[in-house]
């Protein structure tokens, strides 16, 4: 989803208004960086974000300081590769370890998230880690925090407008979301 320079500028007046909208802002931004893929699981992005902090990391290095297993880093570093989020080169220290490098898109919208949170990778970190927690075992993407944080800052909301405020994605992906959050507790539909 590529933005306008006004419409980016308007969403970062609005945002510096409210801590919510600065999160949905910085949700925006993720989504950008990753891809423009809402589903992207929100452990993907702390991936991303931890090869940002620490330009030419190795896998191993990750999996230590995110505690993540092998298999699921390695899917996700694929897709990130493969998605053009990161490049791989070949570690000075070993031939079998590859050398992590974000960039292009995925370093300056990562870069306009982080500009929103005082120029802090850590504290994007963080909120991403706190958003993990409140999820509390569901495998939370970036539109399922989404959807939460804009129900915080508006409250009770028609369905039509809630996805209005996410990805312009099929309704039947934001319904399918939508529901998944209900069934697990975190949201709750209001019949009334």
């Amino acid at each position: 989803m590529a933005l306008s320079k006004d419409t980016l500028l308007k969403d970062h007046r609005a945002a510096s208004e409210s801590p919510i909208l600065t999160t949905c802002t910085i949700f925006d931004h993720l989504v950008d960086a990753m891809a423009g893929e809402p589903s992207a699981p929100l452990r993907r992005v702390q991936v991303l974000i931890d090869i940002a902090q620490n330009p030419g990391t190795s896998q191993t290095a990750i999996m230590d300081r995110l505690d993540i297993d092998k298999s699921n880093l390695t899917r996700d570093i694929d897709w990130l590769y493969n998605y053009g989020c990161i490049t791989k080169n070949t570690s000075q220290q070993s031939a079998r370890e590859s050398a992590l490098t974000i960039c292009g898109f995925a370093r300056n919208h990562l870069g306009h998230a982080a500009k929103l949170m005082n120029d802090r990778l850590d504290a994007l970190q963080t909120l991403l880690e706190g958003y993990t927690t409140f999820f509390q075992g569901f495998r939370p993407s970036l539109r399922d925090a989404k959807i939460v944080t804009v129900l915080t800052a508006k409250g009770e909301m028609q369905r039509s407008e809630l996805f209005g405020e996410l990805y312009n994605g099929p309704t039947s992906t934001d319904n399918r979301t939508l529901l998944a959050l209900i069934e697990q507790g975190v949201l709750e539909e209001n019949n009334g």
